[in-house]
C-alpha cells in the first residue's frame, strides 16, 4: 500500500514542530488481508515516527495485535492514547 508516503515525507520534512508536539500513531495487525501489507502499514509507520521524532516530536508508536480498522479496536487504544498525549489517567 502506497499510503501517499512520498507526499507524506515532503509534508513532514518541511513542517515546523512546535515543542511539545506529541503524536500517537497506531495501526492494527489485520487492517489488510493482503500478503505482506503488515510488514509495508509497519515499515510506514515506523518511517514516519523516525522523521517525526528527527523533527524533535516525541511519538508513540503502537500495533494492535488482532486490530482491524475499526471503532471497537481504536476504543481499545483510548486509554494508552490519552496518557501518552495530555498525560492524565484515562480508564
Amino acid at each position: 500500500m502506497r499510503l501517499c508516503m512520498p507526499e507524506l515525507r515532503q509534508e513532514i520534512a518541511n513542517a515546523t514542530i512546535h515543542p511539545g508536539t506529541r503524536v500517537y500513531l497506531s495501526w492494527g495487525e489485520k487492517e489488510s488481508d493482503k500478503p505482506g501489507a503488515l510488514g509495508e502499514y509497519t515499515a510506514n509507520a515506523l518511517e514516519v515516527c523516525r522523521a517525526l521524532l528527527g523533527k524533535g516530536a516525541a511519538v508513540d508508536p503502537y500495533m494492535q495485535p488482532d486490530g482491524t480498522h475499526c471503532e471497537a479496536c481504536w476504543a481499545k487504544q483510548v486509554p494508552a492514547c490519552m496518557d501518552f498525549l495530555f498525560g492524565g489517567k484515562y480508564e
